[in-house]
């Protein structure tokens, strides 16, 4: 039997920098078994001053997938299911609202057949593009009806019907987003989704005034069109009988949910005096009849003294029943945290398991019971080390320098380990001493940016005019004039070219030769916002929205994201046909392969705050350059 159903193309829009309090994510979950129940967006904005907090998104959009999709008997209602997950999803943001400094902004949407059904908490916006006009869904319920569940936390269900050819555009507003409407709307109705994105993107270039804060954007577009499906009855099951411990369910997140505090019992005052009181007597020695009466001030006295007694008394037991619901609070979230770890690890999105792994362990760290703390870092540290595929092997020290220092380069080729200092002094390594010596001097007129090596020479680049040649055996200094309007990020050598790394690619030919005339390179430019580079045959661009781009001839021909995370203060290195990236923000070199898939970590954190690396590939060497001492990895593969 087939069906006809109306299909969401969605265009995740994530854009713009997250801070320390502010984290956003939109998610999409198409049916697994039921057509009917459609797909399930979700577009979320927490603002808390807590970043252990940060999971909180991923926690809320899970949770309703959970409600909505699995707990749907065999001839599931689209509306029910979506009333009944909200209605459970309340009490958790009630939870959150209360016991956390959490602010929530959120939507969900549920497209299901040619029916729309959308609820919010906070502020949230759903456009909806048809016929060349553009309405707001949640202002303007014209084509659209209002149901209430009761709940106290999101708004009223918001339903209608949609149609083929309609978009929608579902996204969290802010200031910049917002002064923006008008062009918004008239940019859904006549953009195509990439032209959109693009669009959508173009807003966060630097204006005319480049100390605008950058523009955020957490937004899902959906085009619909239509689409036949054929519907398979599922076969009878069997019947299987469980024992008790196999039908024993996991628990569930509202299982995990702790207790606003205001729930705990308090300690009743007047039962503890009398009983302390009662405690007293029965300890007292003598009969009061046999007592003798003390004065007033003693009485007094002896009265000051049992209040505070019993002051500090409750104190203590109030903060101890405090103490014991925050560790369980805190437990019950790390828990969660790394259930979601799991699911993820399960679905192959090793990418969001390391980052929910890694907000777990923060919350592990933030922990004050010292033996609880430790037992939940390492259960947590074991599954990250899984995760991340650490190899054991650490670098090895091989020089002290002479002083400590605050920049420099290392380069390494099979005449030597070198060191460049920002006075512009040449250091070679001695094997034998494993102490530097001076070898040449460069008269910088500005500190050197980047360096590399190439047919035994060394090249140093001050980024802004001069480009130095350096031949350690012949202990032979030279110039070229090569001038930049942008400080460059990387340099790379590739058959007597130079390719260097700005806010695009450009390409001197035959330097080596003395040439010096800068080409722009990639044909198409402000694709990427870069962080580092490759050369071979082709170019491989890393950028910082977490992507592996592959150029041929300035063209680019592939594009993938890389399935961890890593820092703006990484370096990409070729090996065969893998890349090392050695991240000197967090201390890990990885390999990984070139559809950007994690192969192993390496933990470079024993030595210390990085100033530079560099990776040989003929010996296989990382070369980890400290304030004061540098260190070797050879990696083995």
């Amino acid at each position: 039997m087939t069906k006809n159903f109306l299909s969401p193309i969605a265009r995740e829009i994530l854009i713009g920098p997250k801070s320390d309090t502010t984290f956003f994510e939109v998610f999409h979950y198409p049916f697994d078994k039921n057509p009917e129940l459609g797909h399930l967006f979700v577009v979320a904005q927490v603002l808390t001053d807590d970043e252990a907090l940060s999971y909180v998104p991923n926690l809320l959009a899970s949770f309703l997938k959970r409600e909505y999709f699995e707990t749907a008997g065999d001839d599931p209602d689209p509306q029910t299911q979506f009333e009944r997950a909200l209605k459970k999803a309340n009490e958790l943001t009630f939870d959150l609202a209360e016991n956390n400094n959490v602010k929530l902004n959120m939507a969900i949407t549920v497209l299901a057949g040619d029916k729309l059904m959308t609820s919010r908490v906070g502020r949230a916006k759903l456009l909806l593009a048809r016929e060349g006009n553009t309405t707001d869904v949640f202002s303007n319920v014209d084509l659209f009806g209002k149901t209430t569940t009761g709940e106290r936390e999101f708004s009223n269900i918001i339903s209608g019907k949609i149609q083929e050819s309609d978009k929608l555009l579902f996204f969290i507003p802010n200031r910049r987003l917002s002064a923006r409407e008008n062009s918004l709307k008239a940019s859904l109705v006549k953009m195509g989704q990439e032209e959109f994105f693009e669009y959508i993107k173009n807003l966060n270039q630097p204006e005319e005034d480049a100390t605008k804060s950058p523009l955020t954007c957490c937004a899902i577009h959906i085009n619909l069109s239509k689409e036949e499906k054929e519907i398979i009855p599922a076969p009878d099951q069997p019947q299987v009988l469980l024992t008790k411990e196999e039908k024993k369910e996991p628990p569930t997140i509202m299982d995990l949910a702790t207790p606003n505090p205001a729930e705990i019992s308090r300690i009743p005052k007047k039962d503890l005096f009398k009983k302390l009181g009662a405690s007293l007597a029965r300890t007292m020695p003598f009969s009061t009849k046999k007592l003798r009466i003390p004065g007033k001030r003693t009485l007094m006295g002896l009265g000051i003294l049992i209040v505070i007694i019993v002051f500090f008394s409750v104190r203590g037991l109030i903060s101890s029943q405090q103490k014991k619901a925050d560790l369980k609070k805190a437990t019950a979230k790390i828990e969660e945290i790394v259930k979601l770890s799991e699911s993820e690890i399960a679905l192959g999105n090793n990418k969001k398991a390391r980052e929910y792994l890694g907000q777990a362990l923060t919350a592990a760290f933030g922990i004050n019971d010292g033996e609880e703390k430790i037992n939940l870092i390492n259960s947590v540290q074991e599954k990250v080390v899984a995760t991340e595929f650490f190899d054991s092997k650490k670098p090895e020290l091989i020089a002290e320098l002479p002083e400590p220092i605050s920049e420099g380069l290392t380069l390494s080729n099979e005449d030597g380990t070198f060191m460049l200092g920002l006075d512009g002094l040449i250091k070679k390594l001695d094997s034998t001493s494993q102490k530097f010596n001076d070898l040449l001097k460069i008269n910088l007129e500005n500190p050197i940016k980047i360096s590399a090596i190439y047919d035994k020479l060394l090249y140093f680049y001050d980024g802004q005019k001069l480009f130095w040649k350096v031949s350690p055996a012949q202990k032979t200094i030279s110039s070229l004039t090569i001038t930049s309007n942008e400080i460059p990020r990387d340099m790379r050598f590739y058959q007597e070219n130079v390719y260097i790394l700005t806010s695009t690619i450009s390409k001197v030919s035959d330097v080596t030769k003395g040439q010096t005339q800068q080409q722009k390179w990639l044909k198409n430019e402000g694709e990427f916002d870069a962080v580092s580079f490759t050369v071979d045959q082709n170019i491989f661009v890393l950028t910082k929205d977490g992507r592996l781009l592959r150029y041929f001839k300035g063209d680019k021909i592939d594009d993938r994201p890389v399935d961890f995370s890593y820092s703006n203060n990484s370096v990409l290195y070729p090996i065969g046909a893998d890349f090392i990236l050695v991240d000197r923000e967090q201390k890990k070199a990885r390999l990984m392969n070139s559809t950007g898939i994690l192969q192993r970590t390496w933990d470079l954190s024993d030595t210390g705050e990085i100033l530079n690396t560099y990776f040989d590939p003929l010996t296989k060497n990382i070369y980890i350059l400290s304030k004061e001492k540098l260190w070797k990895l050879t990696i083995e593969i």
